[in-house]
């Protein structure tokens, strides 16, 4: 009997919904949240197409919003993310994955009034849908930038209602050591400093067996996160060289994030800018002649990525 020819029934390939829940899965074991969402975004883009047979205006909008921002066209950005706005029509789950991502590049561009209404809309929006986690996520988003902005009542409100919505059992993962890292940002700010140091530690617990996976992007970028609420706390109790060390590590793990090839853009580039600017001036504390090279390295990705140095916008 002649040997089969594996070429003359190739495999047929994965259908765009098959691709897209494999994205999914290996986003989630990966726990890469902004990879998860979106995925589950085309994919209810996809329903939609089954059920209308139409082209997908909003998706068309959002791939080209990420384009130009790839290349740093601002203006074509916003205008991309509005009319993917537009696009998304009475789809609460779309038009909370743009907000957010609208309220995202705001913060990008130093717009905190229009970032804050972004993440207004996509709150409300998550809220109208219906899915706990996807609210958890966006109450985040809000309560990062009330704590920005010195908004301590509303950033409690939103953090009270984050955590009511996920609830308190639940496994450690990643969205709640994140919710727990910011909680202490939020601590830190408001000078309860044991309250602070209860959920750093706590948040640590969860982060540190992901501490070497260097190619999980949203373990790493959560680790940054934790080593710089950790060089605030650390300062405010007076350890400056504490400080500079906690600096040092959220730069290391700010680096890798943007050296993983899966998350793409300028976020990451600018995570560790600003990664960057608050060792340098951590560094300019203690008088260490090594804060101008970390300053000088953020002003570079700031400019690579055609934006003005940290220092000029007093945001770090």
């Amino acid at each position: 009997m002649a040997e089969a020819d594996p070429q003359a029934n190739p495999k047929p390939e994965p259908t765009e919904g098959r691709r897209l829940f494999k994205e999914l899965l290996s986003a989630e074991r990966m726990a890469d949240i902004k990879v998860q969402e979106a995925a589950i975004a085309k994919l209810w883009q996809l329903v939609a197409e089954w059920q209308n047979d139409e082209p997908s205006a909003w998706l068309q909008c959002m791939g080209e919003a990420g384009q130009r921002a790839a290349v740093f066209d601002w203006a074509g950005t916003e205008a991309a993310y509005q009319r993917a706005v537009k696009a998304a029509g009475d789809n609460t789950g779309l038009l909370s994955k743009t907000y957010d991502d609208l309220r995202a590049w705001h913060s990008l561009m130093g717009e905190r009034p229009q970032a804050k209404a972004a993440a207004r809309s996509a709150t409300e929006a998550a809220r109208r849908l219906g899915i706990p986690s996807m609210l958890f996520l966006r109450l985040q988003a809000e309560a990062r930038l009330a704590i920005d902005a010195g908004d301590l009542p509303l950033a409690r409100a939103n953090l009270t209602e984050a955590f009511a919505a996920i609830g308190a059992g639940g496994r450690p993962d990643l969205p709640r050591a994140n919710a727990v890292i910011l909680q202490a940002d939020y601590f830190i700010a408001a000078g309860e400093l044991e309250k602070a140091e209860t959920d750093l530690t706590s948040a640590w617990e969860i982060l540190r067996p992901q501490g070497e996976a260097n190619f999980a992007g949203g373990w790493q970028s959560s680790l940054a996160s934790w080593w710089s609420a950790t060089a605030h706390w650390r300062a405010l109790q007076g350890d400056s060289a504490g400080a500079v060390s906690a600096w040092r590590e959220a730069v290391t793990r700010s680096r890798i994030v943007a050296n993983v090839p899966q998350m793409e853009g300028p976020f990451k580039h600018n995570a560790l800018a600003k990664s960057l600017w608050n060792l340098g001036c951590a560094l300019q504390l203690v008088g260490d002649g090594a804060a101008g090279y970390a300053l000088a390295e953020s002003d570079a990705i700031r400019q690579k990525i055609g934006l003005p140095p940290l220092g000029e916008t007093g945001r770090g």
